[in-house]
């Protein structure tokens, strides 16, 4: 990683609209409405069901004395003990993105708006909830990551791994671990700089296919360009493993993680 691309990032300009200050951790995730999960072949609703689905994960931080941030689309503003809903506008200039690239755009312009945050990590909002406290054992320039048990040769990874430097990229490096985006986190300047990177991998996509009008090819779900980014630009700054979170999907009833995955 170049860490003086990393200080240039504070200097890119980013619609700023009035907002209040937070703590200087957080812990924050992503509801996007009016969009189809493609995924989970479901559409996400506001009000009462994006509470529901954000119940225990901002439980399980409040618990550590830690604020949960969801990002919504919708004009909602909730605040409750531990707790804060805010909107922020999704960009309107692409065309054929799903939720799952929207996300990253809407973390990278939220965490640019709020400097006084220090320390953070982007889960899953429905699925991820803190079992330890994580914030005092963060390294400066570590980028914290949740995985999978598979590698990179993955259906998830092979088969949205469209975009011509993904393909050669994955193709030369079959055997490391899959990287899962449900935990992202670490201190302010390197979480900035992913964000920052993914999301010009993201403008950068999109344009060529606006430009030669042609149909998307980046895919619907992000998790090939999220594992290349990581690996490509971020190899001596990754930590991942049972530290940062669980074995996913396994429904552990405890564990020494700092993060519960599913």
């Amino acid at each position: 990683m170049d860490l003086d691309r990393v200080s240039s990032l504070q200097r890119v300009p980013m619609p700023q609209t009035m907002h209040r200050t937070f703590e200087s951790t957080a812990v924050i995730g992503e509801y996007i409405t009016n969009m189809k999960d493609v995924q989970r072949h479901q559409e996400y609703e506001d009000n009462d069901a994006l509470l529901k689905h954000a119940q225990k994960l901002a439980a399980s931080t409040h618990h550590f004395g830690t604020r949960t941030i969801v990002l919504t689309n919708t004009d909602q503003v909730i605040e409750r003990p531990g707790l804060t809903v805010t909107k922020v506008p999704l960009f309107t200039g692409y065309n054929q993105l799903t939720l799952y690239f929207y996300r990253w755009e809407m973390a990278f312009t939220f965490l640019k708006q709020h400097p006084e945050i220090e320390k953070v990590f982007f889960v899953d909002l429905t699925d991820v909830q803190m079992r330890n406290y994580p914030f005092d054992h963060l390294q400066p320039g570590k980028l914290y990551f949740g995985d999978e048990l598979s590698d990179l040769s993955a259906d998830i990874i092979q088969a949205h791994a469209t975009l011509a430097t993904t393909k050669t990229f994955f193709a030369e490096n079959k055997t490391l671990q899959v990287l899962n985006p449900g935990v992202v986190g670490g201190y302010r300047d390197v979480v900035m700089a992913f964000l920052g990177s993914l999301t010009v991998h993201i403008a950068n996509a999109e344009a060529t296919d606006q430009l030669a009008h042609q149909p998307n090819t980046i895919g619907n779900l992000e998790m090939a360009l999220v594992n290349y980014v990581a690996y490509h630009d971020f190899s001596d700054c990754l930590v991942h493993g049972r530290l940062v979170a669980s074995r996913l999907a396994f429904h552990e009833p405890s564990t020494t993680a700092w993060f519960q995955h599913k």
